[in-house]
C-alpha cells in the first residue's frame, strides 16, 4: 500500500522528468517514443553526442526552476520560498542521479552503459504498471 502511495505522490515529478527527455529529443530531431513511465529514443549511432543533451535535460530543467524560484523570492522579498526551492531542487536532482551517472559513464568510456542500449521489457501503459 505504501508503495502505491509513494508512486502516486511522485507521479507528477516522474512524468515531468520523462517529458523533459521527450521534449529535448524531439527538439533535436531524434526518433523518440514516450511510454507510460519511460522514454525510448533512437539516436543515429551509438556515439551521437545529442544523447548527452537529452539525458541532461531534466537536471538542467530542475536547475532552471530552482533559479527561477530564487529570483521570485528575491524580487518579492518572500524569503521563505528559498528553503522550499532548495529542498525541491535537491529532491529533483536526486531523481536525476541515474541520468547523470549514465552521462558520466559515456564521457569517461565513450560508450553508453548496456542498460541504455536495450529497451526495457516493461508494461506499455500506466494501468499495466500500476497493476503489476
Amino acid at each position: 500500500m505504501l508503495d502505491k502511495i509513494t508512486l502516486y505522490m511522485n507521479l507528477p515529478l516522474m512524468l515531468t522528468h520523462e517529458l523533459c527527455h521527450y521534449a529535448v529529443a524531439r527538439l533535436l530531431r531524434m526518433r523518440v517514443k514516450f511510454h507510460s513511465h519511460y522514454v525510448t529514443f533512437y539516436p543515429d549511432d551509438s556515439s551521437d553526442r545529442r544523447v548527452i543533451l537529452v539525458m541532461l535535460a531534466p537536471a538542467l530543467f530542475g536547475f532552471m526552476v530552482v533559479l527561477g524560484l530564487a529570483m521570485v523570492a528575491i524580487l518579492s522579498a518572500e524569503w521563505l520560498i528559498i528553503p522550499a526551492a532548495v529542498v525541491l531542487g535537491v529532491c529533483w536532482q536526486l531523481s536525476c542521479l541515474s541520468d547523470l551517472s549514465d552521462v558520466y559513464h559515456f564521457i569517461r568510456l565513450g560508450e553508453w552503459p548496456a542498460k541504455i542500449q536495450q529497451a526495457p521489457e516493461l508494461p506499455q501503459t500506466l494501468a499495466d504498471w500500476l497493476h503489476q
